[in-house]
């Protein structure tokens, strides 16, 4: 390292060259006790950090400033930690190496000096550019999360940590003398999945002990540079038209005992202290997904390495003895996290795989009810109204999984909604209730029926009655609850009903709970009518 090029860099872009509040004050929040900032610049972290504090520069210029502009109870000294340490001074809790490593080329030293001056079990933390993402002149060397995670296991538990920075820098902690959980292996399969898989990785970063992703060789973006970056164990795939054969190979990479099976458009929102959940004689959880639509719904995503896969298409794992786990959340974002080309494709590649491999399924047992669930659902989704009711009626015909039952009702009933079979649909919620009764999915669509067809005040009482109503614990929940919109539905029955006073006051509910400014825009404009017509 040039001292002169670091003191003519500090004299020529100032004391706040390096500010970064975010990064700053996700560092501050693992600092403990007594902090040893090496190469700290101009001290910056000194504002964010308000406990014991030492920054030490090897740029004279660096620590000058950061003695006159940094709070005065912290101390700065000039010392050039790539140069053996002599002498004796307090070990400190934590010693922090950010943005340092990748400017020499060379830290056995540094690394060397950090475990004379670190407490017994004491901490590191190292903040590096990810890879190749924040390119400098002065850098002379490059991280990734699986070198990392390598490197410096043998010193203790290591952690990694999803902030908003974290697709450019690598944020790691080291609690030294720990033992690594060696838990939860992510297992994801991937095909075009660029747009998303940095997310999907990312949101689990900080909980998972290790990353397997296998690639469909047939990819043609950067999703098999993504897995390199961030996969501790990678390889490619030749697709079979089975995506549990995909699941198993992955899963079959995995080193602990436990895997978290994502896919590439998918991201964690909630890990809820997964790590205690692992502890028990279940092999797998039962996690709460929600697709785009908001349909969420309960499946064993956490599962024993051991438990193998199975179905080609609409696979499962093959588990004896699940628990549900919903504070667990995954998000299923295609719309955002891949591709239009990729979806498109996947679409097409699927469409075809559920018609295939059902219809011959069916050859074999008329009474498949997995064929025929699944067959609905596609005709379903492709919009094929009247073909999809003819498969959840067949599945009805053979079922008796109540909660599937109830389900493949409520879809019939919101087919016949949307082809104006009002008639059809009501007697079809009332099968649903039969199922599971009092569900505030089938309370609402019941007051939407009866909103269509003018029955304003028999909608209103259904309305009303659905926002009384708090589910149990079920597997499925094929919409988001909504009061927002429950409460306007409420005000358009009141204001055919001509009671205007109740309209303005269910309308005025709606605006509380409303956050979407294009409905909120609605409601107002609603009011505004409401006072003209009132005046």
């Amino acid at each position: 390292m040039d001292k002169k090029y670091y003191n003519d860099f500090f004299n020529k872009f100032g004391p706040d060259v390096h500010s970064d509040p975010v990064r700053f004050s996700e560092i501050a929040k693992l600092c403990r006790g007594s902090v040893l900032d090496v190469a700290c610049g101009t001290g910056t972290l000194a504002d964010f950090y308000k406990g014991s504090y030492t920054g030490t520069d090897f740029s004279d210029v660096a620590i000058d400033s950061a003695r006159n502009i940094r709070r005065k109870s912290a101390a700065f000294n000039v010392a050039d930690f790539t140069q053996p340490f002599e002498g004796y001074i307090p070990p400190f809790e934590t010693i922090v190496l950010a943005e340092f490593l990748e400017h020499i080329e060379n830290d056995k030293i540094v690394f060397e000096n950090v475990s004379k001056l670190l407490m017994h079990n004491g901490r590191i933390i190292i903040s590096v550019p990810n890879c190749d993402r924040v390119p400098d002149e002065s850098h002379v060397r490059t991280f990734s999360i699986p070198e990392l995670r390598a490197r410096f296991r043998p010193l203790g538990r290591v952690k990694f940590y999803n902030w908003a920075g974290a697709s450019e820098r690598v944020l790691m902690t080291i609690d030294v003398g720990q033992r690594n959980d060696d838990l939860l292996t992510l297992c994801i399969f991937a095909k075009n999945e660029e747009k998303g898989l940095e997310t999907a990785v990312l949101s689990c970063i900080d909980f998972v002990d290790e990353i397997a992703i296998i690639v469909d060789s047939k990819s043609t973006d950067k999703t098999l540079s993504l897995a390199k970056m961030y996969a501790d164990k990678w390889q490619g795939f030749d697709w079979q038209n089975s995506f549990c054969k995909a699941r198993n190979e992955v899963q079959a990479l995995a080193t602990y005992p436990w895997i978290l099976a994502l896919d590439g458009h998918e991201f964690v929102s909630n890990s809820a202290n997964i790590k205690d959940f692992l502890l028990t004689d279940k092999d797998s959880f039962l996690v709460k997904i929600t697709l785009e639509n908001n349909f969420s719904f309960l499946f064993p995503r956490v599962l024993r390495k051991e438990v193998l896969w199975d179905q080609d298409v609409h696979n499962r794992p093959l588990t004896k003895k699940s628990v549900s786990f919903d504070s667990f959340l995954i998000k299923h974002d295609r719309d955002n996290l891949q591709s239009k080309e990729s979806t498109e494709a996947r679409n097409v590649q699927r469409d075809k795989m559920v018609n295939d491999i059902m219809n011959e399924k069916l050859k074999k047992n008329k009474g498949d009810i997995r064929a025929w669930f699944y067959l609905g659902q596609q005709n379903h989704i492709n919009k094929n109204f009247k073909k999809a009711i003819y498969c959840y009626k067949k599945y009805l015909k053979y079922s008796t999984n109540k909660q599937e039952r109830w389900l493949a009702y409520y879809y019939i009933a919101t087919l016949q909604l949307l082809m104006k079979k009002y008639l059809r649909c009501y007697f079809t919620l009332y099968k649903a209730n039969s199922e599971i009764p009092d569900r505030w999915e089938v309370c609402k669509m019941l007051g939407v029926i009866h909103m269509m067809i003018g029955k304003f005040e028999k909608g209103a009482e259904f309305f009303v009655e659905s926002l009384g109503i708090s589910n149990g614990h079920f597997l499925y929940h094929p919409e988001l609850r909504d009061d927002a919109q429950t409460w306007d539905f409420i005000g358009l029955c009141f204001q055919g009903m001509k009671k205007y006073d109740e309209a303005r006051r269910a309308w005025k509910e709606s605006l509380k709970l409303e956050k979407k400014t294009e409905n909120r825009a609605i409601l107002d404009s609603r009011l505004k009518i409401l006072e003209r017509m009132t005046e």
